[in-house]
């Protein structure tokens, strides 16, 4: 049948010499390891899905969202007040120049000069709601003016207008 069979080197042996013993080739079979059983019921995830922290309160926030919501907050408030923060302007001297810009042509955007208010000869400021004149005072070519229906519009302004110029015509 042909040659014997000649037993090889053991595993981890560096020679190949023969085995003085042929049954140290021997393989036993693996043993079989039983599963465990497993339970009908399925088992929780390790890692539970983001709850809200239980402290007694309902819901909690994270810290960083708590302040991202403060931060927020603050910068509404101080943005409102800034935008309406409005330049305290004599709601007179705007009725009055308002009219002027009117009397003389000029764009409402456009900034009155000295010019302009020495330009004035006539103005229409009738039922305006006027309570003071200061701004007219600046009107050294004013003729005539038409003062008609302001109730709030205190005689010593009127009067203090005629003493500045002689020769202005005021309507009533």
């Amino acid at each position: 049948m042909g040659t014997p069979a000649v037993p090889v080197a053991a595993a981890g042996s560096t020679a190949a010499e023969p085995l003085a013993d042929p049954s140290a080739l021997s393989v036993s079979a693996p043993k079989t390891v039983e599963k465990p059983k497993e339970d009908p019921k399925p088992k929780e995830d390790p890692k539970p899905k983001a709850k809200a922290k239980k402290s007694g309160k309902k819901f909690q926030l994270p810290g960083w969202t708590k302040w991202a919501v403060i931060g927020t907050a603050v910068l509404m408030v101080i943005g409102s007040l800034l935008f309406t923060m409005v330049p305290d302007v004599d709601p007179n001297e705007q009725i009055i120049e308002q009219a002027i810009h009117i009397e003389l042509g000029i764009p409402l955007e456009e900034e009155l000069t000295d010019a302009h208010f020495q330009k004035v000869t006539n103005l229409v400021l009738r039922a305006k709601g006027l309570t003071g004149l200061e701004r007219l005072h600046k009107c050294s070519g004013l003729l005539s003016v038409d003062l008609s229906a302001n109730p709030e519009l205190p005689e010593a302004e009127i009067t203090a207008l005629q003493t500045k110029f002689t020769n202005l015509k005021i309507t009533k």
